[in-house]
Order: C-alpha cells, then structure tokens, then sequence
C-alpha cells in the first residue's frame, strides 16, 4: 500500500513536470537491479529500452532532484576533481521499507542489504556535504568532500570483520570502515546504526585531523 502512495506521488509530480513516469519506474528498477555498481547512462538506455543516454541523464537528474535518487560521481582522489564522464553510481533516496517493496514489486528479492545501507549512508552524508565515489583496482564506496579534504567511507553490512586497510589514496588520507556491529579504533570502524544515529560531521573530521 505505502508503495502504491509512493508511485502514486511520483506520478502526480512526474506531471505536473510534463515528463514521462514510464522512463522513471524504468530507471528505478535499473538503480534496484544494478545494486550500487557504477553504471554508464549509456548501459542503462541500452538494457532498460530508454531512447538515448541523454534521456537517462535527465531522468536521472529529475529523480534526484525529487528527492528519489542519489547519483554519485567518480572523483579523482589526487587532483579532487570530479569526472562526469565516468561511470556513476545511483542509489535510491526514499525510505528502506519501499525500497524492499520496489525489489518485491520488480521481482528482486534483496539478499545481501550491503548496497542498500550504503545508500542510506551516502544519503544521509549527501545532506551536509557532496559525495561522490572512486574505483580503480579497488573501490572506495564514498568519497565526501569537505573543502580540499577528501574522506572515505567503505560499508561492510556484515558482523564478520573483514581486512580493513587504510592506504592514503591522494587526498584521501582517511578511510571510515562502517561494519554491522564492529568497534576499532585504527583504523575508524563502527558499527553503522551507531554511525547513522550519531552522525555529527563536525567531530568526526576533528577527531581525524
């Protein structure tokens, strides 16, 4: 029911705005199946029957600033300037309970929730700061900017302490390890509820510098 009131909003909004909701439900269920992966708009136009790249773009810019959707950009860690051209992720903005019934509805059931606490993670930073993401060999799962500082931030939802390195990636100097339920001090690791419910930006960059 709370999804049908969801679509039903969208919708509404969607025309008033004098857009198409069909390429919209298509891009939502092309955040859901690609599950936080960086993406090109090209790949989606292709794979989910939507005119060009270009209309992905749009959609995707109208959706997030509907509040729906988050795309993050890739970001060169040593110069600190963001690639557009690049790859990007997307995830959904709105609240955890439809995000589940989106994946029910698109006949995705969700069995590993790490992409989708990630979503809220960057999500929540995203009110504060701008946060983007970088990916080589390896991935930092967001990079949020605060002036020249680059902080990254690799979600783990799982209690199973996994390696966590720290290397300094040009301007990121500090990576911020969000597990399940893990407490360390070098290098950060919290539990994300924790993280979440205490987020105070301000201490956090302090008690790094």
């Amino acid at each position: 029911m709370l999804t049908q009131h969801i679509f039903l909003g969208l919708k509404h909004d969607i025309a008033i705005l004098k857009k198409r909701y069909r390429n919209c439900k298509k891009l939502m269920r092309a955040i859901i199946d690609k599950r936080g992966c960086p993406v090109s708009w090209l790949t989606i136009a292709k794979d989910y029957d939507i005119a060009s790249h270009k209309t992905v773009k749009q959609y995707a810019q109208l959706l997030q600033e509907l509040f729906v959707a988050k795309i993050l950009y890739y970001i060169d860690p040593n110069k600190g300037v963001i690639n557009y051209m690049k790859d990007k992720k997307i995830h959904l903005q709105i609240h955890f309970s439809i995000i589940l019934s989106l994946s029910g509805l698109y006949s995705q059931k969700i069995t590993d929730f790490s992409y989708v606490i990630e979503g809220i993670v960057a999500t929540h930073l995203a009110r504060k700061f701008p946060v983007f993401y970088w990916k080589n060999r390896r991935e930092i799962d967001i990079v949020m900017q605060i002036g020249e500082k680059l902080i990254g931030f690799e979600v783990h939802y799982t209690d199973r302490i996994r390696e966590t390195t720290a290397p300094v990636i040009g301007k990121i100097k500090e990576i911020v390890f969000l597990f399940r339920g893990v407490y360390e001090d070098k290098p950060p690791t919290v539990p994300v509820c924790a993280f979440l419910a205490c987020l105070d930006l301000p201490q956090l960059i302090e008690t790094q510098e």
